[in-house]
């Protein structure tokens, strides 16, 4: 009698454990996630922003590369920011593919006497590169009206063909036509072709450019980088470390390389400027105490928005170069010294007011959502609107 009772009981046992089992009762909840204070005041002062007749203006006058860069950002917030004033001037810039497309191709030679070329333009490869950013913006309006367009989608096969022609042109191949492979400064076309194809989701169409982005990362017999960087110039950002994004999930990826080598000056004030602030990630955190400025109009909050488009933290950043003394150990927080660079209303709320402050306040907001790597390129895509403003 009793074997049988304490047999009853094991089933019991047995049979309540399984049920723990199988409702997941026996998991521990996991703890729900501290909402980020910095990330909170920055989406109240971006609301204000984006909700700004400023900056529809900017938006409505914005022209050049690098202020098309700094709207790309926008895809990660959840939105309307292209209206329909926009549209015109959209459209006007992509169609002048147009005029250079010649028997189901794209013409270098008809490019000569377009309006591309009379925008500046120097070719088309770095007309592309331009358009490639356009199109996003279009394809953003089209999403936020709720309109389905694919007349430009039909260029596509046309650009991939043209991208990988002078992809082998760079490589020493012989091609029918030389194509311009002038871009503009502070990019070169090895960097500005991958970043048009990824903009376009155009895939292995410049497998020569692909490697000579990742022989960067290459080492001699001592360990030392063998590459310095491209021109220095955070501007515009610059096009080398921007592209070398495109690469972090490569085996032979170096985020130390973007950290320490991003440019022809490293250690030195050339320009009378701080060129170190600009060109060195390593050396940007030497002016940790410093305002967060340059001499030549530079803009070094580029190299902050460089950093987390490379995925590295750089609100606890920790230096690759060599550190001694009570320093060896030290982390950065370079957030802090750009929020500490803005402006704030008399109720102490920081204040955005250009293009700039809203690319850093949408990236680091947008890494909060777990956006890893927030980066101005790649393809639009409405699941990327993260940001709920």
């Amino acid at each position: 009698m009793k074997k049988r009772i304490t047999r009853i009981i094991c089933l019991l046992i047995t049979a309540a454990m399984a049920l723990i089992v199988a409702t997941g009762c026996e998991k521990t909840p996991e703890p729900a996630r501290e909402p980020d204070k910095l990330a909170a005041e920055l989406s109240a002062s971006l609301k204000t922003y984006l909700n700004s007749q400023e900056f529809s203006e900017v938006v409505q006058s914005a022209r050049s590369a690098r202020e098309r860069t700094e709207l790309m950002y926008l895809k990660y917030v959840d939105g309307v920011f292209y209206g329909t004033d926009n549209v015109v001037q959209l459209k006007t810039y992509l169609n002048f593919i147009n005029y250079i497309v010649d028997n189901g191709a794209l013409s270098d030679s008809k490019f000569v006497s377009s309006p591309a070329a009379e925008q500046g333009w120097y070719g088309i490869t770095d007309f592309l590169y331009g358009w490639s950013y356009i199109y996003n913006q279009y394809l953003q309006y089209c999403a936020a009206a709720n309109i389905t367009d694919t007349s430009f989608s039909t260029y596509l096969p046309m650009i991939k063909k043209y991208l990988q022609n002078v992809d082998s042109f760079l490589a020493g191949n012989p091609v029918e036509e030389e194509p311009v492979v002038k871009v503009a400064w502070g990019y070169s076309a090895t960097n500005v072709l991958p970043m048009t194809a990824a903009n376009l989701g155009i895939e292995n169409a410049t497998p020569h450019c692909d490697e000579v982005m990742l022989s960067y990362y290459e080492k001699d017999g001592d360990g030392n980088f063998i590459k310095e960087g491209d021109t220095p110039d955070w501007v515009g950002f610059s096009g080398r470390p921007m592209c070398a994004s495109l690469y972090r999930n490569s085996e032979k990826y170096s985020a130390a390389y973007e950290k320490t080598m991003q440019g022809y000056f490293p250690f030195t004030d050339g320009w009378d400027q701080p060129l170190d602030e600009m060109v060195n990630l390593d050396r940007l955190c030497d002016y940790y105490n410093q305002t967060l400025s340059s001499g030549a109009g530079a803009v070094p909050e580029y190299a902050l928005l460089t950093g987390m488009m490379h995925g590295i933290n750089m609100e606890s950043y920790v230096k690759e170069s060599p550190a001694t003394g009570e320093n060896a150990d030290e982390r950065y927080n370079v957030i802090t010294l750009w929020r500490n660079g803005l402006q704030t209303d008399e109720n102490g709320n920081y204040i955005i007011n250009n293009l700039t402050d809203m690319a850093v306040a949408i990236a680091y907001i947008a890494q909060t959502e777990g956006v890893s790597a927030p980066s101005p390129l790649g393809a639009y895509n409405q699941n990327s609107a993260v940001i709920k403003l």
